[in-house]
Formats: C-alpha cells, structure tokens, sequence
C-alpha cells in the first residue's frame, strides 16, 4: 500500500524509492537491467555536496515476481582491462567481492575504480525525512537500514506491503563504472539475493546505478538513475547509524 525507502514498483523491477517517498508524479522508472541500493552510489566513486530537496506523497509497491534480467551477467572469464580505464582503489575495507568485469546488453564492462568498495561510506546508515534531515520524524511504519561492507551492501526494510506487515532484507555487491565505458561514471549495483522474494517488488538478479553525494561523515543522499547511462535522478536521504544529527541520535530502528 504504502511506504518509504529501497522499494520496486512494476513487473520489471521499476524503483519507487531508496530513502524517502516517492513523488506524486510517478516513481522513478528504473527498468531492471538499466538501473536501480542502497545503496548505493558513489558519483565516479567519489562523493559531491549534498543537496537537500523534499519529498512527497506515498510510495505504492507491488511484490509481483520479476524475473532476472537478460544479458547481464559476470564475465565468464576476467577480461583484459581497458587501456582508457583510470586509475582505481584495490583497498580492502571489509568484504570484496571479486571483480572479473560485468556483461551487460553484450557489452563487456573491465574498468572498476572501487574494488574493495569506498571507505567513507563502510558502516550502517538509516532512512531518514529529507525534507527535515531529522532522525526523529516519523516515516509511519516503515524502517529501513542500508549496510556497506566493503563493496557489498545489504538493505533491512520492514513496513506495510501491500496491505501486509514485511519484514525484508537485500543483499548484493557493487561496482564503480569508469567514464570512460559509462559515461555517467555511476555505481552499478547487483542484487544478489531477496528474502523473502519479491517483497517490497525486489527479485534477485536486479541490476541499478545510482550515486551517493555526502554532507560531512553522517549524512548520505542516494540517487537513483532512469537509465544505465543516468536520466531522471531522484534522491532520498540517510544518517550514520550510531551519529548525532542536530543533536538527535541516529539509532538502528530494528533495536530496541
């Protein structure tokens, strides 16, 4: 019925919203195998200012099945990078997902700039209003967290589902594109596994990109792209988990 936060929307993996409502207008109309988590994010893999902006109106979700998109898909042998690629950050700052490049319409992806994922995003963040950037005003029922661990990333959602109490979460890994092969420079991030299937319209096998643009160490903005190469870009808003934002704890809303 209702919500906030990492939702879909549509047979196909369209999102609705990761991290706020969706507008009035129409949600954000991101196919599966062209878009968007949490995630996710990291504009060229780096972060840019945030800008704050309001969101509006309830997010409508369906959990229809969708089934895994076509012509995406890890590279079945590790390709030989691209000369045009730039340089990139083989850190380990928790878990690290091995990169091989990324097929996706038959197009062979070899440059990736955050192999081990981006330091100054690793920890818990919480869905908060954007509107406000207050931890404490109230989102209903619907909580949401988004964990980065290393370059994987996993997103707990509960709230109401089509008229049901959902108890969610998303597990997947990403990448950071280099312009020179995508030329938004976006993140693409794989959803790898969804329990239970189709909650919140999410199914395994989803593919988006997307940015995250930061405001100091404790507050992320992640946008979420209309197309592979950008398009439409929405925003929603998250805080550190275990921060202080003007002067309001963030706290985990899964612990009591």
């Amino acid at each position: 019925m209702s919500g906030v936060g990492l939702q879909m929307d549509t047979p196909g993996g369209n999102v609705v919203g990761i991290a706020g409502t969706k507008p009035n207008k129409g949600p954000a109309m991101i196919t599966t195998f062209k878009v968007s988590l949490l995630l996710i994010l990291l504009a060229g893999c780096g972060t840019s200012a945030v800008s704050t902006g309001a969101t509006s109106g309830p997010a409508d979700t369906k959990a229809d099945a969708v089934a895994s998109p076509p012509d995406v898909a890890l590279a079945t042998d590790a390709p030989t990078r691209s000369p045009a690629c730039g340089k990139f950050d083989d850190g380990v700052y928790g878990q690290k997902h091995p990169w091989s490049g990324f097929v996706q319409d038959g197009k062979t992806y070899t440059c990736n700039e955050c192999r081990g994922g981006y330091p100054g995003d690793q920890g818990t963040w919480r869905l908060i209003d954007f509107a406000t950037e207050n931890p404490s005003t109230s989102l209903g029922d619907f909580r949401e967290t988004l964990t980065f661990d290393g370059n994987t990333w996993h997103d707990h959602l509960a709230g109401d589902d089509l008229g049901k109490q959902v108890d969610a979460t998303v597990d997947g890994w990403f990448w950071c594109a280099d312009t020179s092969e995508l030329t938004s420079g976006n993140a693409v991030f794989i959803a790898d596994s969804v329990k239970p299937e189709g909650a919140f319209g999410w199914q395994s096998g989803m593919v988006f990109s997307g940015d995250i643009k930061s405001n100091g160490a404790n507050l992320r903005a992640l946008g979420l792209f209309t197309g592979f190469e950008g398009g439409k870009h929405d925003e929603w808003l998250y805080c550190r988990v275990g921060s202080t934002i003007s002067g309001v704890p963030c706290s985990d809303p899964f612990q009591k």
